[in-house]
């Protein structure tokens, strides 16, 4: 009854003193779910099908879905032991995505009033969550936002002092969302310069246990590589090779994923302002989490490839930064008559209501319309099974079946491989990225598709919106 007593108290308590969390979660999360309600029965993107079917691969021993070496293993487990239980893949994972970015505002919000200061944690999680690019990937099932969060604990429990525990968050970041790896040396840096002064020794062995945390958690994921692919750095090389097949951008002089940011948010412009103020005050709090965000963005931005997306990984570092930008004009503004804080507070609340606003507006309004001819489409894999080739993996979310994927960039080599063993072809028009970075790509995928409807059986067709959707039958 006692400890009855202590929880109930401890909610009013809470919600006494972090009401502007609760404010700007509800806001948030009520919003999401009634984009949730209006895709649940959409298929999923591209990425969340291949995490859904490497789920499956894994936990129906290899004779479902789809696998890919360059993708983590975070999210393929996770999502493999909810089918393996037999939660729906279509809808549930929506809402699976929504329920741990809103958890991840929290986890956020708490870390931050612990080191810092109430308003502080509150415009942090605000900025995060009014970001157009964190709303409008918070209910796909991605890396980024969970990642994110894993590398936000990190730098906290660094600070903290648990360079054990920072080292095991930044290993399942990185089981996440491989280029959380970059953390690690940030981190394990950033530990042994704090301490090094004090004592060399003390310094290199917090350094080490950060390291140890590390390859505590990751070391049976390379082992698990090795033994698959021969090559226990297999996943990372091929993941770093992919994206650059599909579209590389230009640098934009370092500055393409701060421009990304404003634009997203124009809170995020004070980014500058909080890191010279962090700098100037030598304000030891910020020191990890500073150093994450910089290896972050300065891989990020050296990385030929660029997609607003990938900031998603730094988001939260970033707005933590805006937010002591923030609380610095804050003070500045609260020495001058007729201005107080509270003032800055209601005027943050009502800029984080109006981006929040214009975020949902556009998402609902972008996940109103509905192909359901691809529906009925993808509906039908059902019936398929044996193995199946394809050019969209959304197809095996749909059936239990092998599924291979024939991407453009090695479709002659996958489709000589697969020839023998396809017991069906499922082709999606829309789905063959061509790109100029992929030499003779049309001419490979017309010769492939050509052959294919020459050798084998057509037993779907169906066309909408200019887009073809085509099953073929291998006989045998």
């Amino acid at each position: 009854m006692v400890k009855g007593m202590d929880i109930k108290e401890k909610i009013k308590k809470s919600w006494k003193t972090d009401r502007g969390l609760y404010l700007i979660i509800g806001i948030f999360l009520l919003s999401q779910l009634v984009i949730v309600k209006t895709i649940w029965n959409q298929p999923p993107i591209w990425d969340a099908s291949v995490y859904i079917g490497m789920g499956k691969r894994i936990f129906s021993s290899w004779q479902f879905g789809i696998w890919e070496a360059f993708r983590p293993l975070m999210l393929p487990v996770i999502l493999g032991t909810l089918w393996k239980l037999g939660l729906p893949m279509i809808g549930f994972p929506y809402l699976l995505s929504t329920l741990v970015s809103t958890a991840g505002l929290a986890v956020i919000y708490f870390l931050v009033k612990d080191i810092t200061d109430k308003r502080t944690a509150l415009y942090t999680a605000g900025i995060t969550a009014s970001t157009f690019v964190f709303y409008k990937w918070s209910f796909n099932v991605l890396t980024g936002i969970p990642a994110s969060t894993l590398v936000f604990i990190a730098c906290y429990s660094v600070y903290r002092d648990k360079e054990l525990l920072g080292g095991v968050f930044n290993g399942l970041a990185f089981l996440t969302r491989f280029p959380s790896a970059i953390v690690g040396p940030a981190l394990a840096g950033y530990v042994f310069l704090r301490d090094v002064r004090d004592d060399f020794k003390q310094a290199f062995m917090n350094a080490l246990y950060y390291t140890i945390g590390f390859f505590a958690v990751s070391l049976p994921f390379f082992a698990f590589s090795q033994h698959l692919y021969g090559n226990f750095l297999e996943p990372i090389t091929a993941g770093a090779s992919v994206p650059l097949q599909s579209n590389p951008d230009k640098f934009l002089y370092g500055l393409f994923y701060l421009k990304e940011a404003i634009f997203a948010n124009p809170l995020l412009l004070l980014i500058p302002l909080g890191l010279y103020t962090a700098v100037k005050n030598r304000e030891r709090v910020y020191g990890a989490f500073g150093s994450a965000f910089i290896f972050l963005y300065g891989f990020f931005t050296v990385y030929q490839h660029k997609d607003p997306r990938f900031m998603l990984l730094f988001l939260p570092l970033m707005s933590l930064f805006s937010a002591r930008g923030l609380v610095y004009i804050e003070e500045y503004l609260s020495e001058r008559p007729r201005i107080g804080k509270s003032t800055v507070l209601r005027l943050f609340l009502i800029v984080f209501i109006v981006l929040t606003a214009f975020n949902f507006s556009v998402n609902y309004t972008q996940n109103q319309w509905s192909n359901d001819v691809r529906i009925e489409f993808l509906k039908g894999m059902e019936e398929l099974d044996g193995v199946v080739a394809g050019n969209d993996p959304v197809v095996n979310v749909y059936g239990d079946f092998e599924y291979v994927p024939l991407r453009p960039e090695n479709l002659n080599e996958t489709y000589s491989s697969v020839k023998g063993e396809a017991d069906y072809y499922v082709f999606d028009s829309s789905r063959w990225y061509c790109s100029e970075v992929i030499p003779n790509c049309q001419s490979r995928v017309d010769r492939v598709v050509e052959e294919v409807e020459s050798e084998h059986i057509k037993k779907v067709e169906l066309e909408a919106y200019n887009q073809k959707y085509t099953v073929y039958e291998v006989e045998r």
